[in-house]
C-alpha cells in the first residue's frame, strides 16, 4: 500500500504536496519522492526514509506529483522509490498497487531498445507510454493506451512536462479527486487535501480524470468521455488526523466501541436488527466459514472465530489471505467467506 497524490492549481504545489505526504504516511514510509515542473522543466527529489523527516523546501511550482512508498517489488533504495521516469525526463509516474504483466510487458519494452533503472513493476508505465508518445501519440492518448494494457489492480498518476498535465487512472485501488475552484488534487486518500477542499469526486474502476486547465473524465476502457458528479465530504480535518493520540494505531484502538455504534446505527431498525446483505434462507443453509485477512486484519479475524464459533456453532477457519490466494480450497455453496481489509485495498486480500 503506497500514498500517492497531486496538485495542479494557483498554490504552491511542492508545499500542499509534501504536506500531503505527510498525511498519507500511514500508506507507506520505506521511500518517497516528487516531481514538478518549473521553466527548467521536470525537476524531482527521492529519498530513503520517512517523508515526516524532511523539512527542506523545494522551487516554487504550481504542478506537483509525490508518493509514499511500501515496497512490493525491489528493494528500499532511491532508484526504486517513486516517481519513475522516461529516459528523456518529460513524464513521471506514481503508483499504488501491483501490475501483474509487469514482466510481460518489460520484455516487450526492452525489444525496443528501452533499458531499466529499477526493479519496480512501476516503470513499465512509464516507458510505455513513452514509447506511445514517440510513435506520435498525444499524452491522452498515449496513457489511453498504456491502461488497457496493464493487468491487476492500481492507481496511477502521470505528469507530462510538455502539456503540463496530470492524468490519474485507477482499477482495483482507490483514487479520488478534489475540486476547489481552478485548483484539483488528485489522491489515494481525501485526507491528504482535506485542509484544502472537501469537494470530492471518487473515480470508480476503469475511470481516468485529466487535470490542466480544466478536469475531463474518461472510462479508458472506450475512451469516452464521462460525467462525473461532486460530493462534500463532512469529515473534519481533526478527526481525520491523530488528535492527542501518539499514534493512528492507538487512536483506532480507542475509537473501535465509536466505530462498532456507527457501523450498528445503519443496521438497527428499533429492536430490529437488519443485515440485507444475505438473505434468510441462504444463511440458515451456512455450515462452516473461512475467514480470509493478513496483518492486523487476521488478528482481528482470530478474535472472530472465537465469537462466531462461540455463538453460533459453526466451525470457523481464518486463513493468511496472501497464503490462501495460491491454493485450490475446498468451499461449497453452504461455506461463507469473510474478506477483512482495514484499507479495503489490501492487495493479497482482494486477490483472494
Amino acid at each position: 500500500m503506497c500514498g500517492i497524490i497531486g496538485y495542479i492549481g494557483n498554490g504552491d504545489a511542492s508545499s500542499i504536496v509534501t504536506e500531503g505526504l505527510k498525511k498519507l504516511e500511514y500508506r507507506g514510509y520505506d521511500s518517497w519522492g516528487v516531481a514538478y515542473i518549473t521553466g527548467a522543466g521536470m525537476e524531482s527529489i527521492k529519498k530513503v526514509g520517512k517523508i515526516s523527516e524532511f523539512n527542506g523546501k523545494l522551487a516554487e511550482t504550481h504542478i506537483c506529483i509525490g508518493h509514499s512508498r511500501w515496497s512490493t517489488h525491489g528493494a528500499v533504495t532511491i532508484e526504486n522509490a517513486h516517481p519513475q521516469f522516461s529516459s528523456d525526463g518529460k513524464t513521471a509516474v506514481i503508483h499504488n498497487g501491483i501490475i501483474e504483466n509487469h514482466s510481460e510487458l518489460k520484455k516487450q519494452l526492452e525489444e525496443h531498445g528501452y533499458k531499466f533503472a529499477s526493479d519496480t513493476d512501476t516503470e513499465v508505465v512509464v516507458h510505455m507510454i513513452d514509447d506511445c508518445m514517440k510513435q506520435g501519440k498525444t499524452f491522452k492518448d498515449a496513457t489511453l493506451d498504456c491502461l488497457n494494457r496493464l493487468q491487476g489492480s492500481f492507481a496511477l498518476v502521470i505528469l507530462n512536462s510538455d502539456e503540463k498535465k496530470i492524468i490519474s487512472a485507477r482499477m482495483n485501488s482507490p483514487l479520488v479527486i478534489g475540486v476547489d475552484g481552478n485548483n484539483y488534487y488528485t489522491a489515494s486518500d481525501y485526507t491528504s487535501f482535506l485542509n484544502h477542499t472537501q469537494n470530492i469526486i471518487f473515480l470508480e474502476n476503469k475511470e481516468m480524470a485529466i487535470l490542466g486547465d480544466k478536469l475531463e473524465f474518461y472510462n479508458y476502457e472506450t475512451g469516452e468521455p464521462i460525467e462525473k458528479k461532486t460530493e462534500k465530504i463532512e469529515l473534519s480535518l481533526e478527526s481525520a488526523e491523530k488528535g492527542n493520540y501518539k499514534h493512528f494505531m492507538f487512536k483506532e484502538i480507542m475509537e473501535q466501541p465509536v466505530a462498532i455504534k456507527n457501523t450498528l446505527n445503519n443496521m438497527i431498525d428499533g429492536f430490529d436488527l437488519k443485515i440485507d446483505i444475505l438473505d434468510e434462507k441462504t444463511i440458515e443453509n451456512i455450515n462452516r466459514v473461512v475467514i480470509l485477512a493478513c496483518g492486523t486484519s487476521w488478528h482481528a479475524a482470530l478474535v472472530g472465530e472465537y465469537f462466531i464459533e462461540k455463538l453460533s456453532g459453526i466451525p470457523v477457519e481464518v486463513e493468511y489471505a496472501s497464503e490462501f490466494r495460491y491454493k485450490d480450497p475446498i468451499l461449497n455453496e453452504k461455506t461463507l467467506c469473510i474478506a477483512i481489509s482495514q484499507s479495503g485495498e489490501t492487495a493479497d486480500t482482494l486477490a483472494a
